[in-house]
């Protein structure tokens, strides 16, 4: 399964704009800044591991994913806490990490699950002002296995 593929997919037909590169390579792409659309960008490289029969036959191959981000635009002068310290009643949590957890991010883990591999892990954490962009969302991390 070309797991890059089916994202990419995901991301057109929820009307994402899609990034696939390095990390390096990702301060590049200067549509995000045009559009306040959800963005899903995938870090390279993908991490591979196979385990094998005692014939040394691959009996199960997993994927893992540890740089999947789904973010949108943020203002950089709104304050991710408030003056207390770090509150999820802030503007910026709420006008984007919430609708990304309670919306996007299950449509994602429904489209991965969709698929001839089994979805063997999944986890997220909320992260604030990505890359150049001012980008706001979670970072995903999942790991898919392949028989």
């Amino acid at each position: 399964m070309n797991i890059i593929k089916k994202l990419e997919e995901l991301s057109n037909a929820n009307g994402w704009l899609f990034v696939h590169s390095t990390e390096f390579g990702q301060n590049l792409f200067d549509e995000i800044l045009e559009t306040n659309q959800t963005v899903l960008m995938i870090e390279s490289p993908l991490s591979f591991s196979d385990d094998s029969d005692k014939y040394g036959n691959i009996i199960k191959r997993k994927v893992s994913i540890n740089k999947c981000q789904l973010l949108r635009s943020s203002d950089i002068s709104e304050p991710i806490g408030n003056a207390t310290g770090y509150s999820h009643d802030s503007g910026r949590y709420s006008k984007i990490i919430e609708p990304l957890k309670n919306q996007e991010i299950n449509v994602l883990r429904r489209g991965l699950s969709e698929c001839d591999c089994k979805l063997t892990q999944f986890k997220f954490e909320d992260v604030y002002n990505i890359l150049d962009y001012n980008l706001d969302g979670l970072l995903i991390n999942f790991i898919y296995e392949c028989d």
